[in-house]
């Protein structure tokens, strides 16, 4: 179970939750790896976060979630001021109570953030040296080029004038105004045509025991638009960047994204979520999402102090990394290694195996009869058919059963680049 904890941010008590592995214990002397994370704009810590957290402590990470200040259980006024350059401080203060909590290794420190906070660690990490490993999630990285994609210039004219206003009355009254993330359909708010966040911000309501709060500031909106956080994305080298984003993203536009990552330098990793924006904790996308940020922490800040680092476990299904694989294969260890995807995949490029595909695991598990007590590596392309089929094998009776995580894409990536990857 996570530990509520508080840490300080410009003497604000910012509300986290603490999460270390199962396994671990104090008098192990073991130092811990580290993951701060935070939510999108406005959302609390409890929305989503909680189910990324389980997954990296379970490869042998200390994780800390926590909210923003102004947000969730955080303390701050006035309530739904979003200032970037507030949760970016909040962040690298994050950063420092986990340097100071006796079972973290300081000089192994990575974070993670998503769509707003996606932006903001791009910027952290481009400065701040005591990160040794990002992972960005549908990250906003411009909030001009943003509001000019999917507003005309009548609307942009027309928000010019009411944040205009706006900062008129701040001035003469202190009076703080407010735009709804989302409403019915026709009335004013940030997110007007969405129908995805609509149903996001509702569920996160529920979630978030009615903490979150369906509103933003008018300051907050005029700051959205020098929003810059990818500016120096070049500065976070020689510190491992992994961007993940996603097909279907309808609020971020996905060339504006890769157009900063092309800008990164190495070492650096893009993945690709087949869904939208607004991903859910559940599902493929999660699958996908959670095993390409769990496995790029693994690599890069290497928990190799704690056994569930070494053989994360999901579902009762060892996760074993493609570095692990190729060890045991150059080593001629007996493992039997087994491809699950479809044939046309398998023409493409594999790693040499027998292929039965997911769908016919059940009905064809008698063909390994002799592997019954063997080691067997399923692979897939992601990780996510595999954990499927050695779910299947496990219920066959298979004992030693392990999905290998990031399926042949990861292969493809760390250990032999030249292989196709489509």
């Amino acid at each position: 179970m996570p530990q509520k904890i508080v840490f300080k941010s410009k003497g604000l008590n910012c509300s986290g939750l603490f999460y270390l592995p199962d396994n671990y214990s104090a008098t192990d002397d073991v130092k811990l790896p580290a993951i701060a994370m935070a939510h999108g704009m406005g959302i609390p810590k409890e929305v989503g976060l909680p189910q990324f957290a389980a997954r990296f402590a379970d490869a042998g990470f200390a994780v800390l979630i926590f909210d923003f200040r102004n947000l969730g259980e955080s303390e701050g006024t006035p309530r739904g001021q979003i200032f970037a350059e507030d949760q970016q401080e909040d962040y690298r203060n994050a950063i420092t109570w986990l340097q100071l909590q006796s079972q973290i290794d300081s000089e192994r420190i990575g974070i993670w953030g998503f769509s707003f906070s996606g932006g903001h660690v791009l910027q952290v990490a481009a400065f701040d040296r005591r990160v040794k490993c990002v992972v960005a999630q549908v990250p906003a990285v411009s909030g001009f080029l943003a509001a000019q994609r999917f507003n005309t210039p009548s609307d942009l004219y027309g928000v010019g004038m009411m944040l205009s206003q706006d900062r008129v009355r701040r001035y003469e009254t202190d009076e703080v105004n407010y735009l709804p993330f989302v409403a019915p359909p026709g009335q004013p708010c940030f997110f007007p045509s969405s129908e995805e966040a609509r149903e996001f911000f509702e569920a996160a309501q529920v979630v978030s025991e009615g903490r979150f709060e369906n509103r933003i500031t008018f300051e907050s909106l005029e700051r959205l638009s020098y929003f810059e956080p990818a500016v120096r994305i070049d500065a976070i080298s020689p510190t491992p960047l992994r961007m993940i984003l996603a097909k279907k993203d309808f609020l971020i536009p996905m060339d504006i994204a890769l157009a900063a990552y092309a800008r990164a330098h190495e070492p650096k990793s893009l993945v690709f979520l087949e869904g939208g924006h607004l991903g859910k904790s559940e599902g493929d996308d999660f699958e996908t999402a959670s095993a390409a940020a769990r496995d790029w922490f693994v690599q890069w800040l290497k928990p190799c102090n704690v056994d569930a680092a070494r053989h994360p476990v999901v579902d009762g299904i060892p996760q074993i990394s493609v570095q692990e694989l190729k060890r045991k294969l150059d080593a001629k260890k007996d493992v039997f290694v087994l491809d699950v995807r479809e044939p046309h995949e398998h023409k493409i490029a594999n790693l040499g195996a027998p292929l039965i595909p997911v769908g016919d695991i059940e009905r064809r598990a008698s063909e390994l009869a002799d592997k019954k007590n063997s080691e067997i590596i399923v692979y897939c392309k992601v990780g996510i058919r595999s954990q499927k089929a050695a779910l299947g094998l496990k219920q066959a009776g298979f004992t030693n059963v392990s999905n290998l995580t990031g399926g042949i894409l990861a292969w493809a990536e760390m250990i032999d680049p030249s292989m196709p990857k489509s």
